[in-house]
């Protein structure tokens, strides 16, 4: 699996992405970056996750990623808040085996 997760500045999901790693399969790839490029890198990825803090671009980023079938939610805000990194792998799991937009 391919998971991109995307905050203000990439810098609190990347802790998360930290602690999904380390429940993640040996050959997935989670990274983060900022909301503000996505554009850039959403093609490469199976998901978006977005942080509850910049859950006001949803719309945009869906819009966006749906050309090409990629689909995007905002990050279940107790598992942010807990930095719960298998729940919020769980979640961009079963995004991309159910297709949730």
């Amino acid at each position: 699996m391919r998971i991109l997760l995307a905050c203000a500045l990439g810098c609190t999901t990347g802790m998360m992405v930290e602690n999904m790693k380390k429940v993640s399969a040996p050959d997935d790839v989670i990274e983060a970056h900022s909301v503000n490029e996505v554009n850039k890198y959403y093609k490469d990825y199976d998901c978006v996750l977005l942080g509850p803090q910049v859950r006001l671009e949803l719309n945009k980023i869906r819009e966006m990623c749906a050309v090409d079938n990629v689909p995007v939610d905002v990050i279940d805000a107790r598992a942010y808040g807990k930095m719960d990194g298998s729940a919020v792998y769980e979640q961009a799991k079963k995004m991309i085996n159910e297709g949730v937009e």
